[in-house]
């Protein structure tokens, strides 16, 4: 066990790892699928950790207890040392069962099925390693307690924080109902497009009125998700009355786009020669009770 997890004091015999993830999946299933984030303390948002076990220590080290902890998906597959995806999501689902109202773990779109996302799937080739050896159904349960995770994070003073970009809604209440329990993100447009779309930060594709396409260079995957426009995103940012997108997914993004309403965040080692950000930053929301315009009203921490 020790070789593939932190010390989780209580959960070191295979059985009960895998309750401690089934304790976990209880947890994010008592939460909606969109949570408004209080404004009682400063916020930390978190962008794609990818199996960087250290580098997420080292975030949760600075800024737990004085601060909210939002992380933005995808904690597993591309891990910058071997077994850090497992190390990873352990570590995190350790925090969330001590605190369960300090961190919120936003699902990304890695963070489903066992689908063939990476080459090698580092995260799922690991578990079965586990499994193997302990003969427990480890990856079906990840699944489903993935499948718990909430969706989007949003603050009264003008935030959306979620994976990928906005899906084709027609009224916040599309992201306020979206289901909980769908393994495969294939199975629900909404949360595939949520989870796996992009922005034409670049303004490279004509979309005409609709502002947006899908996005063909996802479809390997079964998924696609759309690739959307600035026109797109001012329309449903419009309906969602929020004025700054905190999102993650896309490491080759510029960190600040659309008119600096957009900011990109990843914060894993594996990316830091990534994109115009550097690849290992946090973007904190320092004054809660503050009006958020754009995200240059947010502080950068580069790691």
């Amino acid at each position: 066990m020790n070789r593939f997890l932190p010390d989780i004091p209580g959960y070191n015999e295979p059985e009960q790892y895998l309750d401690f993830i089934k304790k976990a999946s209880t947890i994010f299933e008592t939460e909606p699928s969109l949570i408004e984030l209080p404004l009682n303390k400063p916020i930390a948002f978190v962008g794609d950790t990818h199996g960087d076990f250290e580098t997420t220590e080292k975030v949760y080290n600075m800024f737990s207890g004085s601060h909210l902890l939002v992380f933005l998906g995808d904690y597993i597959d591309r891990a910058p040392k071997e077994n850090g995806s497992i190390k990873n999501i352990s570590y995190l689902l350790q925090k969330k069962i001590e605190n369960p109202r300090d961190i919120i773990l936003l699902r990304g779109n890695h963070d489903v099925a066992s689908i063939p996302l990476t080459w090698p799937p580092e995260f799922y080739v690991s578990l079965a390693k586990f499994e193997k050896d302990y003969v427990l159904p480890i990856s079906s349960v990840y699944d489903m307690t993935f499948s718990s995770m909430p969706y989007v994070a949003t603050t009264k003073n003008g935030i959306i924080g979620l994976h990928g970009a906005i899906p084709q809604i027609k009224s916040i209440d599309d992201l306020v109902n979206l289901p909980k329990g769908i393994v495969d993100s294939k199975d629900n447009k909404l949360i595939d497009d949520l989870l796996w779309s992009d922005l034409d930060h670049e303004e490279k594709y004509g979309m005409g009125e609709a502002g947006f396409i899908p996005n063909e260079q996802r479809s390997r995957t079964g998924s696609k998700g759309i690739i959307i426009n600035e026109k797109y995103f001012e329309e449903k940012m419009k309906l969602l009355e929020k004025n700054v997108l905190l999102r993650g997914h896309d490491a080759l993004a510029k960190g600040y786009c659309f008119n600096n309403r957009v900011l990109t965040i990843f914060t894993s080692e594996k990316y830091i020669d990534k994109g115009n950000m550097k690849g290992v930053f946090v973007a904190l929301m320092k004054d809660p009770q503050k009006e958020i315009k754009t995200a240059k009203d947010l502080t950068i921490i580069q790691f």
